[in-house]
């Protein structure tokens, strides 16, 4: 059975005034909050986007991949890998004092860096908040979902 979430929207300002006329309201269920979000993009001026942040509870982090993952990367010190040259092929022997031998990986693989946040820039499309959001399966690691001069919806079930 899926679990009918809850986003519960609060204005950027703490004042009567935002409550009153705020942007959005509450919405029970994915599909009403999709909807209310693409309407108020649509309202917005041609290329303007609402973007912001997914921000995760404590101990769970983004899994989303956008590119800033670490990626690995070749040894400089080749003639510690086994090779017998580097890996443009240039230098084919170490330097004074070392020798050849296996002693170090070919390639390092950087420890990943875990985000408890993920940002969106626009709501619908491949990169959007409704794909983004689609991409994660339990909801309830969702603390909040932060509009960029807005406000913030809180993800409850």
């Amino acid at each position: 059975m899926a679990t009918d979430y809850k986003f519960r929207f609060i204005p950027r300002l703490p004042t009567k005034a935002a409550w009153d006329n705020r942007a959005f309201n509450e919405y029970r269920g994915e599909s009403d909050f999709y909807g209310a979000i693409l309407k108020k993009e649509k309202t917005l001026r041609k290329f303007f986007y609402i973007s912001g942040f997914i921000h995760f509870k404590a101990g769970f982090y983004s899994t989303y991949k956008d590119g800033t993952e670490p990626r690995t990367y070749n040894n400089s010190r080749w003639w510690k890998t086994g090779a017998k040259s580097c890996i443009k092929g240039c230098c084919t022997v170490p330097p004074p004092g070392e020798t050849f031998d296996s002693s170090e990986p070919a390639q390092f693989v950087p420890k990943p860096y875990n985000k408890s946040w993920q940002e969106f820039k626009r709501i619908d499309g491949v990169g959007g908040l409704i794909d983004q959001l689609k991409q994660i399966p339990d909801k309830t690691q969702i603390s909040s979902i932060q509009l960029t001069d807005l406000g913030s919806f809180y993800v409850e079930y």
